[in-house]
């Protein structure tokens, strides 16, 4: 259990709302600016965005949690560093990406979010602040907090400040697309792909649906893809090493794949990763998106799977995370070309108990991001005991966000 620390920090001003929630019985709520709407207390985030310390040369940076993505990345740019972490939008929270451990296509290259955090201040659900790691990470024993309060989503503790580390910004980028006319050809490419000898950033896999939306040379209205399943790669570095790395996978997959397309440049890596990663996230006009972690190696296996489904498939090939989401043109809420009532819902629930049934062979998870009518599997009863003793240990009073089966459950 975390041990709280000096007088003077229990007199933060969210720990001090945190006592009070206690002590009144109420819940309290993170919100983005004072009389923002919430059901219990409200603590702004948005009034604790300091930049704390920031020795460039050491590649850390420590900073409040409610500074934003995008003023982040501003104040790294300024040394050529950044975060390599693709936040579901540049308005959230540095807390917020934290607590939520999301990822987006880099994710292949760089890894996530626990990678980059090696120190934290939180307050827990007594208002006790306590603190883990810091700019030299020495062996300890006990939880290890960072990795813990990662993808907590606010449910252990209020994360205040953080330390991460950063990386260097590349001189140059370049992302191609690769079209298989056939699934079996698009598991080869990635077997090769697993021996080749570039290092790309991203590896993302799609069906042609998703394409359609989410590839920019294919974004005119006239442009449908008819490929059943396309590869994504990115690169990043210097100049002349994204340019051997675009020829040398071209040459690797050359008799595998049907269409490449290559985008050089940063910035077209940035709209690729800002566009799908917008689509990772439940919009308005979803009527449902589920999320897979599986085997890398059954990726393809499930987009061919969903073939004969009215759905849009993209997520991680290198590291297994799909997102399954309800077609997006299917703005009157209709399930495929049925129109009679209740066609919507008998379709999310096939598409659901397909990938149900799927993963449970595989031994992966399945995760509903949003639904009318289906929920989340719980974890395993080891699991979820674990959870709700972690969970009375650090907010014995429940005043914290709840337990959820969200992803990092």
């Amino acid at each position: 259990m975390p041990h709280p620390n000096s007088s003077d920090e229990q007199t933060h001003p969210i720990a001090e709302t945190i006592r009070k929630a206690v002590a009144e019985g109420r819940k309290v709520q993170l919100v983005r600016s004072a009389g923002g709407a919430a059901d219990g207390i409200p603590i702004a985030i948005e009034q604790f965005r300091a930049v704390v310390d920031y020795p460039a040369r050491d590649m850390t940076i420590t900073v409040e949690s409610g500074l934003t993505v995008s003023e982040l990345a501003g104040i790294l740019r300024a040394e050529s560093q950044q975060l390599p972490i693709d936040p579901c939008s540049p308005d959230q929270t540095i807390g917020g990406l934290v607590a939520g451990n999301d990822s987006g296509p880099r994710r292949f290259g760089y890894g996530t979010m626990r990678d980059y955090l090696i120190g934290v201040e939180a307050i827990d659900g007594r208002g006790r602040v306590f603190h883990a790691g810091g700019r030299v990470v020495k062996n300890v024993a006990g939880y290890d907090l960072c990795r813990l309060l990662t993808g907590s989503r606010g449910s252990l503790a209020v994360i205040s400040r953080v330390t991460l580390k950063v990386k260097p910004l590349p001189v140059d980028a370049a992302i191609a697309t690769f079209a298989f006319t056939s699934y079996a050809a698009a598991e080869r490419a990635l077997e090769l792909l697993n021996l080749t000898a570039s290092s790309p950033v991203i590896l993302d896999v799609m069906n042609a649906s998703a394409a359609t939306r989410l590839l920019s040379q294919f974004s005119a209205a006239d442009a449908e893809v008819r490929y059943p399943v396309v590869l994504v790669i990115g690169w990043e570095g210097s100049e002349s090493s994204v340019a051997w790395q675009v020829e040398t996978v071209r040459t690797e997959l050359q008799d595998l794949t049907d269409q490449v397309h290559v985008q050089t440049g940063t910035a077209a890596v940035d709209n690729y990763c800002e566009r799908v990663c917008g689509l990772q996230q439940p919009q308005d006009a979803d009527t449902w998106l589920f999320q897979t972690r599986q085997l890398p190696s059954t990726v393809i296996s499930t987009v061919a799977s969903l073939e004969s489904e009215d759905c849009e498939v993209f997520g991680r090939a290198g590291n297994g995370d799909l997102f399954i989401r309800s077609a997006g043109n299917n703005a009157n809420g209709n399930y495929g070309t049925g129109s009679e009532p209740g066609s919507q819902r008998v379709g999310e629930q096939l598409v659901f108990e397909q990938l149900q049934s799927m993963l449970s062979e595989q031994q992966g998870a399945l995760f509903v991001r949003k639904s009318r009518h289906c929920r989340t599997p719980l974890p395993d009863p080891q699991t979820l005991t674990l959870c709700r003793r972690l969970k009375e240990m650090f907010d014995p009073a429940g005043i914290l966000n709840s337990l959820t089966a969200e992803p990092e459950v």
